[in-house]
């Protein structure tokens, strides 16, 4: 496990939506008086995990999802050594799409992998 010092001198993968979206990391880093390189950024986390598998980088990420696809990515997986607050993951779409079965479904899977 890496303590504040090593995990800041790291290259991090950062998973924000948009060009100026700030990391929850960042977030916490900043409001401790400090930062870390970030050397990729990308919308979505498994976008990150695929990064982090095919490089030297580390990326903070929710533990479930390290969790269900460290394999996946031949990842190893630690808590960051810094307190992260609980944060809400929310999904949008059309209303008209309110009534497709396929939106359901993965909104079905969503509720339940998020449970």
């Amino acid at each position: 496990m890496l303590d504040l010092d090593a995990f800041c001198a790291e290259g991090h993968v950062v998973a924000a939506p948009g060009e100026t979206a700030v990391s929850l990391v960042a977030l916490t880093l900043s409001s401790l008086g400090r930062s870390a390189w970030i050397a990729v950024r990308t919308g979505a986390f498994l976008p990150a995990l695929a990064v982090v598998g095919t490089t030297d980088l580390i990326a903070t990420v929710p533990s479930r999802l390290a969790a269900l696809q460290a394999d996946n990515f031949g990842l190893v997986c630690h808590p960051p050594p810094l307190a992260l607050r609980p944060f809400t993951v929310a999904t949008t779409w059309h209303v008209r799409a309110d009534s497709d079965p396929g939106i359901r479904w993965l909104l079905d899977e969503l509720q339940t992998a998020l449970a």
